[in-house]
């Protein structure tokens, strides 16, 4: 059973930022094909969050990967999947600590 998505605040960010680097650096077909593809992924997970590796067992916090520049980090909760960033593989991993 689907559950209901939801993208917290630095995730819309990062969904943002990424969206006006490609449009302003490739295009508008670029940025058209990352955002099927963004949307494909969030159907994905809504349909199935298990789906992905737990990289925050603490945090129940889990990954897959977008593009080869970047990844989803989600959690699963009791009523919805929560969206917490689109980060950028090219950025120290630590900042990923930063986020939580």
């Amino acid at each position: 059973m689907s559950k209901p998505v939801s993208i917290t605040p630095i995730a819309r960010v990062d969904l943002e930022n990424v969206s006006l680097y490609l449009i302003t650096s490739f295009g508008l077909k670029v940025l058209e094909n990352f955002l099927a593809l963004y949307e494909a992924k969030i159907a994905v997970i809504a349909e199935h969050p298990e789906r992905y590796p737990i990289i925050n067992n603490k945090l129940k916090l889990r990954k897959t990967v977008l593009t080869k520049h970047n990844i989803i980090l989600y959690r699963e909760l009791p009523d919805k999947v929560e969206i917490i960033s689109i980060f950028d593989t090219r950025q120290d991993p630590d900042k990923i600590d930063l986020l939580l």
